[in-house]
């Protein structure tokens, strides 16, 4: 079994996202379910000096 990671970074509550720029999370994981990627979970990444989470991973499950 093999593991996907999408970055995601937050600035000002806005979705940044370097492989598919403008695609908020939910459309980020519906893109990865038309590969056959299996959505697993969602990791806080980095957070900013008042806890506020700043980045976080999209973990997706891949068929080898």
């Amino acid at each position: 079994m093999k593991y996907l990671y999408e970055q995601i970074e937050l600035n000002n509550n806005v979705f940044y996202q370097a492989k598919m720029p403008g695609l908020l999370h939910r459309q980020i994981i519906d893109e990865h379910a038309k590969r056959g990627h299996r959505f697993v979970a969602s990791i806080p990444t980095l957070e900013g000096a008042n806890g506020k989470t700043l980045a976080f991973d999209l973990v997706f499950e891949v068929d080898e």
